[in-house]
């Protein structure tokens, strides 16, 4: 995959519910949706709401395709779809597979 510009990671931080996470450029993001506010925790990305609320809420659910994963990020949702898990999203490779 390439990209004919700089790509941003955006997730919708809206309170009760379970969005796909997505790349932009900066232009026509959905409604809600946030560029900013990631930090890492060590080698883990969260979000930060404010500088006392820290959030790891990445999940993921599988695709059509086999060994693909679709990426979400759960903004407080009570309610969890079956087949969805909570990952940890982190800018290290895990050690084995």
């Amino acid at each position: 995959m390439t990209f004919n510009s700089t790509q941003e990671l955006y997730i919708i931080p809206t309170n009760d519910t379970l969005s796909q996470v997505g790349f932009t450029d900066g232009t026509n993001l959905p409604t809600g949706a946030v560029t900013t506010g990631f930090a890492f925790m060590g080698t883990t990305v969260a979000y930060v709401e404010s500088d006392s609320n820290w959030e790891i809420q990445f999940w993921a659910n599988g695709t059509d395709y086999y060994g693909f994963f679709a990426l979400y990020w759960n903004g407080g949702a009570t309610t969890v779809p079956d087949g969805f898990f909570p990952i940890t999203l982190k800018t290290t490779a895990p050690t084995s597979v």
